[in-house]
């Protein structure tokens, strides 16, 4: 043990050079999830749902307050559906409600009634001009009347669910991927075809003190990974961190280190350079595709199951709970489990078969 620590510097040193000459390795780390980032958080900003769905809450409702929300049903791209608080407060939270109609049960005497009108700030302007349009056609219905409706915006107590707050933990995710796949067994499988590893084991070097360096520095990338999506994500497209902010770093970490040692013991084990990265590929599809990264497979029963089977799956679950502080797939600790389980297997794996050489076996 005391040898791997002398030679651990010198071997985090040589994996740093091999990394920052690796274009390939740094755009699946960096700016493969940035251009996903971008593009999900664009369409996010820009879109408006083909029909903006407001919830009406009232148990009486007089006369001009009752043709008031007549008139807004009649707005286009409009729909209103009589909901009670609580359910309303329920579908606004997870996006089935656009906006919230909350009218007083009693009217207070005098020329005005004054309703709420809660909506998330991505919808605040259109509901604005539905409402404003509204006011008007009322008031010229009722010209001779001294009455009108006014109305209040609020932000919703909780920040409502939105495809790109599913899909912003899943980049983590990705990201972390990408690390363990394309910058990890990727430059690994090179170094074994090349013959590089072949000469470090000649040298009093370990399976188990070349596998600490590169968790080390990947480690490390994992972090600023995880800093960058963060920090753009809040400066571009207000994104927060709903849960703990020491339970998002611990779960990170975790995270990385699977999915790292995923790639070392996939680049360890494969036979040829041309196998593993066949291999490579199929397993970013899979992950991808079947690992909540971007689509919710949790209510076709069919495909369910093989989601349970994909590590990733466990990971971005647990972010999307951490991040996005909604409800997910499983339990948190039932997360934190698979994904301890997996941790465990692939490093026995990483150890027990890293092969130094394409040859060897």
């Amino acid at each position: 043990m005391a040898r791997v620590y002398r030679v651990l510097p010198t071997l985090c040193e040589m994996n740093f050079k091999e990394f920052y000459r690796d274009p390939v390795a740094a755009f699946f780390s960096f700016f493969f999830p940035l251009l996903f980032l971008l593009a999900f958080g664009v369409s996010e900003a820009v879109r408006r749902p083909a029909t903006f769905q407001f919830g009406i809450v009232s148990s009486d409702m007089d006369r001009p307050v009752n043709r008031f929300v007549e008139l807004l049903a009649t707005y286009e791209s409009v729909n209103t559906e009589r909901v009670t608080l609580a359910e309303g407060n329920e579908r606004l939270r997870d996006g089935r409600l656009a906006a919230l109609l909350v009218i007083p049960m009693a009217q207070p005497a005098g020329p005005a009634a004054t309703v709420r009108l809660v909506v998330d700030d991505r919808w605040a302007t259109f509901a604005r001009m539905a409402m404003d349009s509204v006011r008007g056609q009322l008031a010229h219905e009722e010209s001779g009347i001294p009455f009108s409706i006014d109305y209040r915006v609020e932000e919703p107590a909780t920040k409502p669910m939105s495809a790109f707050t599913f899909i912003f933990p899943g980049l983590i995710a990705m990201a972390l991927l990408q690390l363990g796949l394309f910058a990890t067994a990727a430059p690994l499988l090179r170094a074994r075809d090349r013959g590089t590893l072949r000469h470090l084991s000649t040298t009093p070097i370990s399976r188990v003190g070349l596998m600490v360096s590169q968790l080390l520095l990947r480690f490390t990338v994992g972090a600023f990974q995880l800093l960058l999506l963060i920090g753009l994500g809040a400066w571009l497209f207000h994104v927060h961190v709903a849960g703990s902010w020491i339970a998002l770093g611990l779960s990170t970490a975790l995270g990385a280190v699977m999915l790292i040692a995923m790639g070392y013991a996939l680049a360890g084990s494969v036979p040829s350079m041309e196998s593993g990265m066949v291999i490579v590929m199929l397993t970013n599809f899979v992950m991808l595709f079947f690992g909540q990264v971007f689509f919710d497979f949790s209510a076709v029963p069919f495909v369910r199951s093989l989601v349970h089977v994909v590590p990733l799956t466990y990971l971005s679950d647990l972010l999307r709970q951490i991040v996005g502080g909604v409800g997910g797939l499983l339990p948190a600790w039932i997360d934190v489990l698979a994904l301890a389980g997996w941790t465990i297997v692939v490093i026995t794996i990483a150890t027990r078969r890293f092969q130094f050489d394409m040859e060897e076996r």
